[in-house]
Parts: structure tokens; sequence; C-alpha cells
């Protein structure tokens, strides 16, 4: 098995000196050949299966780049690419860093595994409350007299949407629509949401806490006061989650260290990416400087892994790093958790597993040419499926929209790519699509999205309006749930700050049912 020569040679080049290389995805991909060894019984015994195994021996990373000591740095390279790069507000490789490190916290391994609030008022009442009736009584108490916004949206989804519309129809259609309005149940609804919100139970809750807490010995007391106490008061003073790394700081860091790498603009002039379209995707053509940055924040990652806890916890608790897949799929195809064909749905198109031959080690150099790719040229354009029907390979047809070839990774932008600004999607250039719901109210069917995005200081859902007169009134039920396709201009929100409003205006925008 070649595993038994693999793996040693892996020990050697990576986990056998004081010190694993600084390529996080290095250390995971020998790590792995080694575990897999050691899976199969197969394991040399010079390997010292405990060294491969993270944490490594790395120093812990300093943060201490200040913005002069790069702005200087950068002036002595000749340019100010890669800091740009790094920590500007929408550059390309901010972005790559803050995803990565924000996958640790601030909290040494030296230090006592953290836990945030959430985490310890569970493990408190798992072991504290739960298995005492009289002390599971009163903390009940306390739950229902504590005010909980999110009761309000057990409500039918129907009813929310109306109130949604109770504004709005005041000021369009006078006193006589409102009273109109106020039959349904939804103004009982909010009429019991404003009562729930305005009723103090402080009183109560105080009384409540003090007989909990005289059923408490005196570590259940430390403990109650450090781990529980918190979901009573609800106060700020109790973060809910572990304090992150200072992302500035890591930013400053990265481009400091790819800096130190060597780039300059004498040795790489005019180095960008030749990025001409707004796709969010890792350009075909990289910057030579993204290859140092890339380096850097390898490097980061290596010394954060080594000597922080993880931010998120798995699900059995622990928050030690011992993979790339702990920073968010850094590994761009992770075969180690692709899902299995078995579990595919019925209606799935057919995808024909990659099956590889097996090849003796004295014919490796050969494999390659043994087959003829030409003569498979007509599958790379069209697909066969079980059932007999043929299916065309998209990627490989250009797609054009007005007049203007595009990919098909770049012409379609996820809703969800707003985040939390509107203004953050490039409307006019690209069909942006996410999941909405349809109302009918007034006699016009109203598609809204999900979400809430931001312009400033205002914060609203985007809203398309359809009136009786169009052509595809009809299609539209009220409560179906369409996909939304929009190439417009930029949404503009309503006089009352309540939707952003886009009416379609080219013929790659429009809905999907179903």
């Amino acid at each position: 098995m070649r595993l038994e020569h693999y793996a040693p040679v892996a020990y050697r080049m990576v986990f056998s000196e004081q010190c694993a290389p600084l390529s996080i995805m290095l250390r995971d991909y020998a790590s792995g050949i080694i575990e897999l060894a050691a899976h199969y019984r197969c394991l040399p015994t010079e390997v010292d299966l405990g060294a491969c195994r993270p944490p490594y021996k790395s120093q812990p990373v300093q943060l201490t780049v200040s913005q002069a000591l790069l702005d200087d740095v950068a002036t002595k390279a000749g340019g100010d690419e890669i800091k740009r790069s790094c920590t500007g507000g929408i550059s390309e490789f901010a972005d790559e860093i803050k995803h990565r490190v924000s996958s640790f916290s601030s909290v040494a391994l030296t230090s006592q595994m953290p836990h945030t609030q959430s985490e310890m008022n569970e493990r408190f009442d798992t072991e504290v409350i739960a298995p005492y009736p009289d002390r599971q009584e009163i903390v009940d108490a306390i739950s229902a007299l504590q005010f909980n916004p999110f009761r309000f949206l057990l409500r039918p989804f129907e009813i929310l949407e109306e109130l949604d519309e109770l504004d709005e129809l005041e000021e369009a259609e006078g006193v006589d629509a409102v009273e109109e309005f106020e039959e349904v149940e939804g103004v009982e609804a909010v009429e019991e949401f404003e009562e729930l919100e305005a009723h103090d139970h402080s009183e109560e809750l105080q009384q409540l806490e003090k007989r909990l807490v005289d059923l408490l010995d005196v570590d259940e007391k430390r403990r109650f006061t450090d781990e529980f106490r918190w979901c009573i008061v609800r106060s700020e003073k109790y973060p809910r989650t572990l304090e992150g790394v200072d992302m500035e700081a890591a930013k400053r860091w990265v481009a400091k260290r790819a800096y130190d790498f060597g780039w300059t603009e004498e040795r790489f002039p005019s180095d960008s990416s030749h990025r001409h379209s707004y796709s969010r995707e890792r350009p075909l053509c990289e910057r030579i400087g993204a290859k140092y940055e890339w380096l850097a924040l390898d490097e980061l990652l290596c010394r954060l892994a080594d000597s922080n806890w993880l931010s998120e916890a798995r699900v059995d608790g622990t928050r030690d790093y011992r993979s790339s897949i702990d920073l968010g799929f850094h590994r761009d195809i992770d075969p180690t958790v692709l899902q299995g064909l078995s579990d595919a749905g019925s209606d799935s198109v057919d995808i024909s597993p990659i099956v590889l031959e097996e090849i003796s080690e004295d014919c490796l150099q050969q494999w390659p040419f043994k087959l003829d790719p030409s003569l498979g040229m007509r599958s790379l354009v069209g697909r066969t499926d079980k059932a007999g029907e043929k299916w065309l390979v998209l990627y490989e047809h250009q797609l054009y929209i007005e007049n203007e070839p595009l990919n098909y990774f770049d012409a379609f932008v996820p809703l969800s790519h707003a985040g939390e600004d509107v203004n953050s999607v490039n409307w006019s250039n690209t069909i942006v699509f996410g999941t909405a719901s349809v109302n009918l109210f007034n006699g016009s069917f109203y598609i809204k999205t999900f979400s809430k995005f931001s312009n400033g200081a205002n914060r609203a859902q985007i809203r398309v309006r359809v009136r009786s007169s169009e052509p595809y009134f009809n299609l539209l039920v009220d409560g179906q749930k369409v996909t939304l396709f929009l190439r417009t201009s930029m949404p503009t929100i309503d006089a009352r700050n309540k939707f952003f409003e886009i009416q379609p205006s080219t013929l790659y925008s429009g809905f999907a049912i179903g």
C-alpha cells in the first residue's frame, strides 16, 4: 500500500522538525495522509502520531503593526496595492482575512477553554436546575414573566404581513379603510404585543430570583452569578459571544508580512488582477501580490491555530483547532465532507461518480497518456442521463445579457450577497435573485423579500408591486413563495422609509413560482 511509503515521507518533511511549516494546508494534507495510514493500521513505527496533530509549536503572533508602520513599509516597497488589498473597506483580500481569522477567539490556549454565556447557561441549567423539580418550577416562572419579543412572531405569517401594511393603509386610504382593517386578528396581536412590552415584572422577577438562590449551595450560588443570572437580568454587560481577534490589527499584520516576503513595485510592475467584472469570485488571473498575501495569511492562521481557542464550539463542546475545516471551508474542495450519492434526492440530475483505476507505482508516469481525450469530445458539451434525456453543459455555452457576454457565475448574484447593505450589489449589471413571499393586499400582490437591507440609517425589505392590470397578476396566489430575479436600477426607499421599491424594468427581471 502506498500509504506505508507516503506517511513517513510526509512526517519527515512536515512534522519531524521542532516547528511544522507555517502553511495551514500543508500541515492539513500531511496530517491527513498520516491519519489515513493510522486508520488502515499501516503507519510505520518511526512516525510519532502525536507530533502530527495540532497544536504545533509555532510562536504566538503579536498583532502590533500600526497603520503608520504599514504606510512606511508600503512606501519603501514602491506601491500600496498589498496595503489596500488587505486593509481596504471593500477590498478583495480583506474579506478573505476576515472570514478565516474570525474563526479564532482572542483567548490563548494557555488559558482554560472559554465558554459563551449561552453555553454556561445551558450547562448550569443541565447540572443545577433540571435535576431538581422545585428549582425548575421557579425558572419556568421566571421565563413566563420575561418579555419575549419573538413570541409575537408565532402569529401566522399572513397576520404579520397585514400589520406591516397598517400604517401605509392609514395614510393612503383614510380612516374608513383602517376601521375595516381593525376587524382582522392582527390588531389584537399588536395590542397584546404592546401590553407585554409595557408591563413591568421586575419586582416579581427579583422575588423569584431570591427564592431560587436560597435553594442553592455555596458553590452553586457562585456559579449562578457567573453562569445563569445574565439570562434573568438580560444585561448587555454579559456578551453572548467570545471576544474575537482584533480584525483590523490582523489585516495590517498580513499586509506587512506580505511585504516582508519581498514584494516590491520594481520586481512586479503593473501588478493587477485584470478584473473587469463585478464578480466576487477570486479572479482567474490573480495578482502576484495576492500570492504573497496568501502566504502571509497562511502563516497568521498557523500561529493562531497553535495559540488560540476557536470562537465557535463544536457539537461536542470542544473548541481547539483540528483541521482547516474549522476555518469555514478554507479548502476549495474538501473531499472529506462531500455528501454521498445515496443521500441525493430522487429528483436530482444524474451525477456519475469519479472512479480512478488502480495504477502501480512504476506506471504512474505513463498513466496520463493511456487514453486519448479527444475520443470523448462529444461528452464535453452534452450528457445523457439514465432516462435518455439529453443535457447541455452550460458552463461551456456563452451567456449574453443585453449583448454583453457573461458567464453564469458572474451574471447571477444571490440576494444574500447584499448582506446588510443594499448598495453592495450591482443591480444594473447583474441579475440579482432571492426568495420572497407573495401577499394580496388592497387589490394588488406584493412580492417581498424575507430579509431586510440597510441604506444609511434606513432598514427595510425589498418589495415589488404587481397590479391587477398586469398580465402575470393571475399567475400569483396569496401566501405562495417565489424566487425574484431582478436586473434594474438601484432600489430606492419609499417616502415613509418602509420598503425599497422596485419595478422590474428589463427583460431579465421577473419571478419564478414553485
